[in-house]
């Protein structure tokens, strides 16, 4: 029995896949040695620069999950997330995984539903990151797993874990596991809808998609790469409401694809006279 069925391995074989690679190589290189002639230790500097990397990474595979039709859009989104970490700094990266993970879980992109050991280990990271970003994590993930199961086929166990995932938010916060939210900040929270909205013609056009999945089977179903979008965008937006400015720069990727993709959108359209 295959183990999991949501990892998305790198093929070297296409050119996007090494140029991604060759770009996270450079950028911890790079970002290791400003960091370093700085101010940093040698090792803190290494490990500032590997995050700095994976973040980078992170965001160009995320923006590949939610915007599958469009391999170069991804590499707008990773660059601007790139340029704005000296203003926000590092990401939140085991909350980009988090995203991503059940982005993959959605869209079905690797053409395969998700096993139980990969819902189970997404219902196990958020349960971790409770500890920082609060309760909203786990029922987030309960409707990751609750729009997978609707849309189906092959959807009651993702239902049943779903509903874990609400008991395990319910308990993680009468045994004070979760992250207290102090006061909200709407204008957080208006800020993150602004992106969202920018994001829209991506939503629209991925009506159309026409890329295969992974095993080249089958078109990938544009209700699910939809859907995806819709619950990375809703995690956005509550994070932002429930924390505030540290919810926006937790995301950061997040909003990076939500400008850099549709701008991939709009250059293409107007260079070709239609949308890319």
């Amino acid at each position: 029995m295959q183990l999991s069925t949501i990892g998305r391995p790198i093929d070297f074989k296409y050119k996007t896949n090494r140029a991604i690679s060759f770009t996270t190589i450079a950028v911890v290189l790079v970002a290791s040695i400003v960091r370093v002639a700085t101010g940093s230790a040698l090792l803190d500097g290494m490990v500032w620069g590997g995050k700095a990397g994976l973040a980078v990474f992170l965001t160009w595979a995320l923006c590949r999950e939610l915007d599958p039709e469009h391999d170069l859009s991804a590499f707008v989104g990773a660059f601007l997330l790139l340029g704005s970490v000296p203003w926000v700094g590092l990401p939140s990266l085991l909350l980009l995984f988090w995203m991503l993970q059940a982005s993959r879980i959605v869209n079905r992109t690797t053409g395969a539903p998700a096993t139980i050991l990969d819902s189970l280990v997404l219902l196990a990271l958020a349960t971790w990151l409770v500890r920082q970003f609060g309760v909203a994590v786990l029922y987030l993930t309960a409707g990751t797993f609750l729009v997978d199961g609707w849309i189906g086929p092959q959807g009651r166990r993702q239902l049943v874990i779903g509903g874990v995932a609400v008991a395990a938010g319910i308990g993680a916060t009468l045994f004070h596991w979760a992250a207290s939210y102090g006061e909200q900040s709407p204008n957080a929270c208006l800020i993150a809808l602004a992106f969202t909205i920018v994001f829209a013609p991506v939503f629209i056009g991925t009506s159309k998609v026409k890329t295969k999945d992974d095993k080249s089977i089958a078109r990938l179903h544009p209700l699910r790469i939809q859907s995806a979008q819709v619950m990375a965008l809703l995690s956005g937006i509550l994070l932002a409401l429930l924390l505030g400015e540290t919810g926006l720069k937790s995301l950061a990727p997040l909003w990076a694809i939500a400008v850099g993709a549709p701008f991939f959108w709009v250059v293409a359209k107007l260079r070709t006279g239609k949308a890319p």
